[in-house]
């Protein structure tokens, strides 16, 4: 507990498998009401995995995960929602709709059916939009068509509907993934800021490491399943780093022997 809080997160021997394949092993992590946290490790680490199980999107196989001190699956979809909240690397948003519609989706986890098919005909809560909108720097871009967007600027839509919803803490799976490095930099400062200015707990995976040593609190390094390192983001070294992405030999070999048979 931190001053008589319960953790934002906390795992206790979390388990995930998907067949024959093990996504999490047994893994021990918490992480405090307000902490931001930078989820680091090769692909098929088990960062997706991991966020997905924070969010109640996938139920654990062994082990517990808890949420504000209650097993995530303990909570209901509306007790979720204002609890968590996920951006994924997909975005999720509908091309068709307005940025004004896609941000206000951030709501439907706590509104009703009926609520949520009115609105579609007739938005309420612009005034609450263009504020968020501002906040990502899209303001004045409520009306326009999403599909009309560029990437980045679907992205910060994708940040503002996350911010409507306005959760205790903030999930992102690989939010800058798709951007060059000036706009990455720029919508992960974004995100870390938004989130300290509005008391939430942030956790994102990220692919570029300088990103998570320069943005973020914590760095959580994970491999095969498995925490590799939990510490400071300014007392990670480069040797760790090189062994957390270092190949195995036999990753190099089975790669070598399937260039070979493609050639």
């Amino acid at each position: 507990m931190t001053e008589g809080r319960p953790p934002a997160f906390e795992a206790r021997a979390l388990e995930k498998h998907f067949g024959a394949r093990t996504a999490l092993a047994p893994l021990d992590l918490r992480i405090e009401q307000g902490e931001s946290v930078a989820l680091v490790g090769p692909s098929g680490s088990g960062k997706t995995t991991l966020l997905n199980l924070m969010a109640g999107l996938l139920a654990p196989d062994g082990g517990e995960l808890r949420l504000l001190g209650r097993p995530v699956q303990d909570w209901d979809r509306r007790g979720r929602s204002a609890r968590v909240g996920m951006m994924h690397q997909q975005f999720d948003l509908v091309p068709n709709l307005s940025v004004l519609h896609n941000v206000l989706a951030g709501n439907l986890g706590r509104w009703s059916l009926g609520r949520a098919l009115r609105s579609l005909v007739a938005p309420v809560g612009g005034g609450e939009v263009e504020e968020v909108l501002a906040e990502v720097g899209l303001e004045g871009r409520a009306r326009e068509r999403t599909s009309r967007l560029s990437g980045g600027e679907q992205q910060r839509v994708a940040l503002a509907r996350l911010l409507v919803q306005n959760p205790h803490a903030l999930l992102a799976d690989e939010p800058v993934s798709s951007l060059d490095p000036a706009r990455a930099e720029a919508l992960v400062e974004l995100l870390v800021r938004l989130a300290s200015a509005g008391g939430h707990t942030l956790v994102a995976s990220l692919h570029t490491v300088e990103l998570a040593r320069h943005h973020f609190a914590r760095i959580v390094a994970l491999r095969d399943g498995a925490v590799m390192f939990d510490r400071a983001a300014a007392e990670v070294t480069s040797g760790e780093l090189e062994m957390l992405y270092r190949l195995e030999a036999a990753d190099v070999a089975s790669g070598t022997a399937a260039l070979t048979e493609g050639v």
